[in-house]
């Protein structure tokens, strides 16, 4: 297999505009209120664990669900909170009404690759193909880091 590295995601935090966490974000709202996790399959687990390592943020994991096509309407509508790739939701955002909040733990950066066949690596037609996918991807990314940077991201508050 032949692949190609472009931009990690970064992490954002989800729940809905006027959700109680938003008034005080922080450590102590991650831990207060109940988390919704996408699990696939038993064999292909979320990409950063319940209890993150050696930071204190354990999440309270409350709902797991099969994919990710609901999870926006969920938080719409809940005391949820989401912790997914910008990409995932931003242009739910506004739909919804959610609020992007910066997670108040460190989350390592996620890789993403993109893989083919080494046999079909150097045909003109897969080469072409590639290369509209894997700038599509660039620009969506790019697209929602930007929705939520500065003020359509809240920080969480310092710890004291």
């Amino acid at each position: 297999l032949e692949h190609q590295t472009v931009e990690p995601f970064s992490w954002v935090t989800f729940a809905r505009a006027d959700h109680p966490a938003c008034a005080d974000w922080g450590i102590d709202a991650w831990h207060r209120y109940p988390h919704v996790m996408v699990n696939v399959t038993r064999s292909m687990q979320n990409p950063f664990p319940v209890t993150p390592q050696g930071d204190g943020g354990a999440r309270r994991v409350s709902a797991m669900i099969g994919d990710s096509a609901g999870v926006a309407s969920l938080l719409g509508k809940s005391d949820f909170l989401a912790t997914f790739p910008a990409i995932l939701l931003a242009w739910d955002m506004e739909v919804l009404g959610l609020r992007a909040l910066r997670p108040p733990v460190d989350l390592a950066p996620v890789l993403v690759r993109f893989f083919w066949s080494s046999r079909l690596a150097n045909d003109a037609g897969g080469i072409w193909i590639r290369s509209i996918v894997i700038e599509i991807y660039r620009h969506l990314q790019a697209e929602a880091e930007a929705k939520l940077s500065g003020d359509n991201l809240l920080q969480p508050r310092a710890i004291k």
